[in-house]
């Protein structure tokens, strides 16, 4: 039967002041939706019995339909009416739960109240109080209620095992993820796409892509969320090539599916990819959000590009994004990482909020190029104010001082940190008497501080210094011998690289390494370098 002009005939009835007859054909109706409902709490909240509204809303909760942000404003003002700000405060807990304004302890409290008063508990009353609990991080007490819903006959929805699996995913309990992953498929749950979804993001978060993969294969139905939940699982494993496979295949995408993998390229050193898949991103008229903006700057930095990295600066501070500390830092390491020191203090200066991160980045920008007086007046700086430093910091340092050949503020520094800082301390001091010309002085500093395995780059720095010692001093047999151990430890030293922007388009080079060049292009390269090696000569 169709319900609306039963309620219709029930909101003439109480505006004609007949309350008593509108609650009688309410209580007759046989179907009752949720604006048959709301209808019935308004009569009252507008009549001289606003208490009974208060009553009959905790019935609505029951009930299967559905309370929406109109049922709580008529229970609100209901509330307002009685003077019942005890009962006010339950109704902002359940517009908590429903989504409809932040969580708040307090208030999640409150909402538990008001549920340990209901008489009847609908699957609905359970799910809302428990998805509360999951939004305001409460995962054990989430995981109690489960329990203690199964104990009163309700084994739950899809609605449950959808929460119950961002409670897991947020908390990357594997034991919790596994558990709600059986009951699922033992209920027949498993082809419900929001249960899905959250078994996807589950898998990710606990490192697992291939379970991941599975459950997505067997979803007879998928959403952007799947899509983008899967993209993420292969992303966060460093599975750039599936979760870009994934991505071509999509059906639609949207800012969190380029985000994704823009993201797991900067992160397995693919920086080039992940700005050009950002420029696609605003080409596909898809505003990045501060999400995206994180990787994409990280690549202008990885790159050195500072056109890119000033325009997508640029972008930040329109869309206000620039007091997000992450895209802060970004912004100060990218600038100084491209050479324009002015630019990264400045930011530096102008930002709202300052980390340890904050200085780090802006000491090992000065200190990459050469600039060691400088980082060392910021580490001051920094130690006025009471920052505590990390082996970041004194890397970034030593590396200034490996650049600006101050070879004994460097190793004075190494020996007042060196303690509580490791391998990529060791290596940075390494270099600092290399390129000071103290190679004995480095091979045995590397090959002293490099027992273990975590020191495994200070050991290749050290036999590398002690390998260009021998060769300096004519013993090229003993540079030899050098060598043949660095190959049977399985020790190698990183091949230098470098990269140049011409037009838009960056081309990486390195020591021994040319890339896609065809032989005959190899060779025009030598023969440029050797002219312009002649002209320089010829210069002075």
């Amino acid at each position: 039967m169709d319900p609306i002009p039963s309620t219709r005939l029930l909101l003439s009835l109480a505006r004609s002041g007949a309350i008593s007859a509108a609650r009688r054909l309410f209580d007759e109706m046989p179907i009752r939706d949720t604006i048959a409902w709301n209808a019935m709490l308004a009569s009252y909240a507008q009549s001289p019995f606003p208490h009974l509204a208060l009553r009959l809303f905790p019935a609505l909760l029951a009930s299967s339909a559905a309370a929406d942000a109109f049922s709580l404003s008529a229970a609100l003002s209901a509330a307002s009416s009685a003077a019942a700000p005890c009962a006010g405060a339950a109704l902002h807990a359940v517009a908590v739960s429903l989504g409809l304004v932040p969580a708040s302890r307090p208030v999640v409290a409150a909402a538990r109240k008001l549920f340990d008063e209901m008489p009847v508990r609908s699957p609905v009353a359970w799910n809302t109080l428990l998805k509360g609990y999951a939004d305001w991080g409460e995962s054990e007490l989430a995981v109690s209620l489960f329990v203690e819903m199964a104990g009163d006959g309700f084994v739950g929805d899809g609605h449950t095992f959808s929460v119950l699996g961002s409670v897991a995913s947020e908390t990357g309990d594997r034991r919790l993820g596994l558990s709600v992953h059986g009951k699922v498929i033992k209920l027949g749950w498993a082809a419900a796409v929001e249960v899905g979804n959250s078994l996807i993001s589950v898998y990710a978060k606990l490192g697992l892509p291939g379970d991941a993969q599975k459950v997505f294969d067997h979803l007879p139905e998928r959403t952007q969320i799947s899509w983008n939940a899967v993209m993420d699982a292969h992303s966060r494993s460093g599975h750039v090539g599936a979760a870009m496979r994934l991505f071509v295949a999509a059906p639609e995408r949207n800012a969190v599916s380029f985000t994704t993998v823009i993201a797991a390229m900067a992160r397995q050193g693919q920086p080039g990819q992940a700005l050009e898949l950002f420029s696609a991103m605003i080409s596909a008229g898809i505003a990045p959000d501060e999400l995206a903006f994180a990787p994409a700057l990280s690549a202008c930095s990885a790159l050195a590009l500072l056109n890119p990295g000033t325009a997508a600066h640029a972008v930040i501070l329109r869309r206000g994004f620039d007091t997000d500390l992450l895209l802060s830092n970004g912004i100060i390491y990218m600038y100084a990482k491209c050479g324009d020191l002015r630019a990264s203090m400045m930011a530096f200066r102008g930002a709202q909020f300052r980390d340890l991160v904050s200085w780090n980045s802006l000491i090992l920008g000065m200190a990459v190029h050469g600039k060691a007086g400088e980082a060392m007046a910021v580490l001051a700086g920094m130690e006025k104010t009471a920052r505590q430093t990390d082996g970041f910091t004194v890397c970034g340092v030593l590396v200034g001082c490996s650049h600006g050949g101050m070879v004994e503020q460097g190793m004075s520094l190494f020996a007042e940190l060196v303690d509580g800082d490791g391998d990529e301390v060791v290596s940075c001091a390494v270099d600092v008497l290399s390129r000071a010309g103290m190679l004995r002085e480095a091979a045995e500093l590397g090959v002293i501080c490099g027992d273990s395995d975590e020191d495994e780059e200070a050991v290749a720095a050290g036999m590398v210094a002690l390998s260009n010692e021998r060769c300096m001093e004519g013993n090229w047999g003993g540079a030899e011998d050098v060598r043949r151990a660095m190959a049977a430890r399985g020790t190698r030293k990183e091949v230098g690289g470098s990269w140049v922007e011409m037009g838009g388009v960056v081309e990486v080079f390195g020591s021994g390494v040319f890339g896609g060049l065809l032989e005959g292009e190899v060779e025009m390269v030598r023969e440029v370098v050797g002219c312009l090696h002649l002209e320089m000569r010829q210069l002075g």
